[in-house]
């Protein structure tokens, strides 16, 4: 009888400590992601000392494994593994240890839905990190909704965010923020009065295009005629004759939307006609398929950019050195994207202070505030299920991308 009281004391004692455990969600106070340290101090259920039995949780991940996009996967799945073997390394989220599911999107708009059907089709999966490419996250719009899973996409495309969908996010800055700060930048410091735009044709880098242009009729009152507007599909292979049209067109610089493959071979056309006029390009001209496939001829680029390897704040710093060690190369946009996305939603777990409740994890994403995340400082916004208020510019030299100037273009 006596070890039966001792027993029900015990008992009553650990419910009275579980019962006081804190409700505040995640904010400005959430250390770095540097240490690992982002987990919530809630004594909840699912917030108990990690163990080696633990449930782990997982996390689908859209990438490209095979065909010509496979470098630029391969950069989303070593980002968001890196944020994964760190999370575990500090215990994981709410004590559970962290997997990913990966997909293959292949290189083609098809493979891509094929991929994320498969992902929102699995019962056992926390959220989603979507393909880099708008289109495809576009084209599954619908199943999102209907799967009502999180899905942190990594496109930019503004007819995303459009949409409206609750269930995506989206922690990249949108087309429409690039297009504007490339015309900003071309106008006030470049002194363009007079440009040409080249532009991919998929919906998403045509919008992008069309977008400076009527940033330069609304900021500068400046019209841009329609035989300054360059479109090219995305397998082009042949800018000669584009850029000798633009070179006699009378144009004083070239601004650009497209994608890694396009401006590879865009930028050999510059340099083997000569051109020295002035170019600002999206920020995929960074890419190190582009400075690989281009060489010197990708130097003299400036660039809106989310990410850049030579970027100045202590997050990113860490995050460059301490990737590039594991790695063995230096990070791209889409590493940075996939790593802030997997914290994203290590964080709106522990805001729902649920690996179970998708509703609840989904519902997290809005209390999330101050974040320093390795792409800026994060908080979320109800405008557009976005996070950032400013966008860097950079300049490609020695086939590297280096800070050059900030933008801010919304409040914190």
């Amino acid at each position: 009888m006596k070890t039966i009281r001792i027993l029900l004391a015990i008992f009553m004692t650990l419910g009275l400590l579980t019962s006081c455990g804190s409700s505040n969600s995640v904010s400005s106070n959430s250390p770095a992601p540097s240490a690992a340290s982002s987990s919530s101090s809630s004594a909840s259920a699912e917030s108990a000392v990690p163990t080696a039995t633990s449930e782990p949780v997982k996390i689908g991940l859209i990438a490209a494994k095979t065909g010509v996009n496979q470098a630029v996967g391969k950069f989303s799945q070593e980002g968001a593994q890196f944020a994964v073997d760190e999370i575990n390394a500090s215990g994981g989220i709410l004590g559970h240890p962290v997997e990913l599911v990966i997909e293959d999107e292949v290189d083609n708009l098809q493979a891509s839905v094929n991929a994320a059907t498969k992902l929102l089709e699995r019962k056992d999966l926390i959220g989603i990190i979507g393909s880099p490419y708008s289109q495809n996250t576009l084209a599954i719009m619908p199943k999102i909704l209907d799967a009502k899973i999180p899905y942190i996409t990594g496109g930019s495309g503004d007819k995303i965010a459009a949409e409206i969908n609750p269930y995506v996010w989206q922690p990249r800055n949108r087309d429409s923020v690039a297009a504007g700060a490339i015309a900003q930048y071309a106008h006030d410091v470049l002194n363009i009065k007079n440009p040409a735009i080249v532009y991919c044709t998929l919906p998403t880098t045509q919008a992008g295009g069309f977008d400076i242009r009527k940033a330069y009729k609304k900021k500068f009152n400046i019209e841009i005629p329609d035989s300054m507007m360059f479109g090219h599909t995305e397998d082009e292979k042949n800018f000669g004759p584009v850029i000798t049209q633009i070179m006699s067109s009378g144009a004083d610089g070239i601004l650009a939307f497209s994608n890694e493959n396009p401006y590879s071979l865009l930028s050999i056309a510059i340099a083997d006609a000569g051109c020295t006029l002035p170019r600002v390009g999206s920020s995929t001209v960074t890419s190190s398929v582009v400075m690989k496939n281009a060489g010197k001829a990708a130097d003299g680029w400036i660039s809106v950019a989310d990410w850049s390897a030579y970027l100045s704040s202590e997050s990113a710093m860490r995050f460059q050195k301490e990737y590039s060690a594991k790695y063995g190369h230096d990070t791209e946009r889409p590493s940075a994207s996939s790593y802030d996305s997997v914290y994203l939603l290590k964080l709106a777990c522990e805001n729902a202070k649920s690996v179970t409740d998708l509703e609840a994890i989904n519902e997290g994403f809005k209390a999330i505030k101050g974040y320093p995340g390795v792409l800026g400082n994060m908080t979320y916004k109800e405008a557009d299920h976005g996070f950032l208020n400013e966008i860097f510019m950079v300049e490609i030299k020695d086939q590297k991308a280096v800070m050059i100037d900030t933008i801010k273009y919304r409040e914190p």
